[in-house]
């Protein structure tokens, strides 16, 4: 990941963004609160992401979701 982020930014940045979608995606199928709105669903990814910081690596490496 290291190599890519460094020689390949803006192609790794559109495919964290992608696991981030499909993270978001998942989210709102799971849980019923998130489910009609998509602005949720990122607060509860970024929640995620700030909280448990080991789930995936990009977190762990600082690359976290924002929104907005």
């Amino acid at each position: 990941m290291n190599y890519f982020t460094k020689f390949c930014s803006r192609e790794a940045r559109k495919e964290i963004d992608y696991v981030n979608k499909t993270l978001v995606q998942w989210l709102k199928r799971k849980y019923k609160t998130v489910k009609k709105s998509k602005r949720k669903a990122w607060r509860m990814l970024v929640h995620l992401a700030n909280s448990k910081t080991k789930l995936f690596y990009h977190w762990e490496e600082g690359i976290k979701p924002t929104i907005g």
